[in-house]
């Protein structure tokens, strides 16, 4: 079963108009919850979701995967200077210093309209996906 995706309505730095149907994704964290997240949403690239970025200092399998992919990887720090068109930051490093450090980095780029996710909202995604949950091994998923 596929996710349909129609076109939607883009106010990037260009102002406006209507980009292809889809939605581009960044993931923080390539441990074992943001590589399990990655694969899934790798499964489902034709189907409108583009990772156009991820996070991750250590060597991990998915840090590995991604560059595989030609997935572009940032330091934390970068990743607000190249988030103009990200639509979703998905963060699943399990750490509330990191989620403050992103919302507050956005925020420094003028950057409104890039939503960042919680590790819970990966968890109910992956799980409707019907291709098994996330692993759960961090304590704090939320905000």
């Amino acid at each position: 079963m596929g996710i349909g995706l129609a076109a939607k309505p883009y106010g990037g730095a260009a102002g406006g108009g209507f980009m292809e149907a889809g939605y581009n994704v960044a993931i923080v964290g390539l441990g074992r919850v943001g590589t399990f997240f990655l694969e899934r949403l790798l499964k489902h690239a034709n189907e409108g979701i583009r990772i156009t970025a991820v996070v991750e200092m250590r060597d991990t399998p998915g840090k590995l995967r991604a560059q595989e992919e030609g997935i572009p990887i940032y330091t934390l720090g970068e990743l607000s200077d190249h988030s103009e068109n990200l639509d979703l930051i998905f963060e699943l490093t399990g750490s509330l210093n990191v989620r403050a450090q992103l919302k507050s980095d956005l925020a420094l780029a003028g950057n409104s309209r890039t939503i960042v996710v919680p590790e819970t909202v990966a968890h109910v995604i992956s799980c409707l996906l019907g291709e098994g949950c996330l692993p759960d091994v961090h304590p704090d998923k939320g905000f």
